[in-house]
């Protein structure tokens, strides 16, 4: 038997290093063909190595609402 499925089904990861609370994530990298990571400020030379690794580049959080 096959069940329809209505929503789309999503995987969470844990944030790495250790516990980071949602208001401390501040930075964004988002490769058009890869994972999308966030990042605190303490690990913005990490944000910064895996936008260059990706070409993409890091931006602040929050970002500005589509159409703003």
């Amino acid at each position: 038997m096959v069940w329809a499925v209505s929503e789309p089904l999503v995987t969470r990861q844990k944030p790495r290093g250790g516990d980071v609370e949602l208001a401390d994530l501040t930075l964004i990298v988002r490769p058009h063909w890869s994972k999308v990571r966030t990042f605190t400020e303490a690990q913005r030379a990490e944000a910064e190595a895996y936008a260059a690794e990706h070409g993409a580049e890091v931006e602040s959080l929050p970002l500005p609402m589509p159409g703003a």
